[in-house]
């Protein structure tokens, strides 16, 4: 009875090596793709907010195109016939973008003015199309969290949450809460 375990887990072994031999794997993990993801969206995204958002809520057609996601998220796009757009909202207390979905064929909303009383903006996350992998489901998130976080202004820089992807971000985000005046320090314990 013992030899024949050994022989099994033998080879189940043989099996996984000739298995990782002939299908190699899949380029990186989530855990590598990680921190290039993450950056790379933040790299593609807006820092400065246009004055006329500011002043008028109101797009001009230069701004920042939120598709421009997909060069960098190449395992989820819009449903076909859809685009990924958004309308600035800016108040009192702060300005920040509504993504929505709207159709490639319908012209996109300029500001909220433009939008229908009592319409509601198409939720985009329902027109998204995820690739059935790790990675598409990994960018899924990266777009949940991350797609909104551009032209934040006053309260609505609230909106910092962050993708951790190592220790060493871990240790960044603690270093920098505990450097400012604002909130409770937090040490490395904690």
């Amino acid at each position: 009875m013992r030899n024949q375990r050994v022989f099994l887990l033998l080879v189940v072994f043989m099996f996984s090596l000739g298995c990782q031999f002939l299908f190699p794997s899949r380029e990186g993990t989530i855990i590598r793709d990680c921190a290039i993801l993450v950056s790379a969206v933040g790299g593609i995204q807006p820092g400065d907010i246009p004055q006329h958002l500011l002043d008028t809520g109101t797009k001009q057609g230069s701004e920042f195109d939120a598709n421009e996601y997909f060069t960098v998220l190449t395992r989820i796009s819009m449903s076909e016939g859809y685009a990924l757009d958004y309308v600035y909202q800016n108040d009192s207390l702060g300005g920040f973008p509504l993504l929505y979905a709207r159709r490639a064929d319908q012209a996109a909303y300029a500001s909220m003015a433009d939008v229908p009383q009592n319409t509601q903006l198409p939720d985009f996350h329902g027109y998204l199309e995820v690739e059935d992998l790790e990675g598409g489901y990994f960018e899924y998130v990266v777009m949940d969290i991350m797609a909104n976080q551009f032209y934040l202004f006053w309260h609505a820089n609230y909106n910092d949450t962050q993708i951790v992807c190592s220790r060493g971000d871990v240790n960044d985000i603690i270093s920098a809460v505990s450097s400012g005046d604002f909130g409770y320090k937090l040490d490395l314990l904690q």
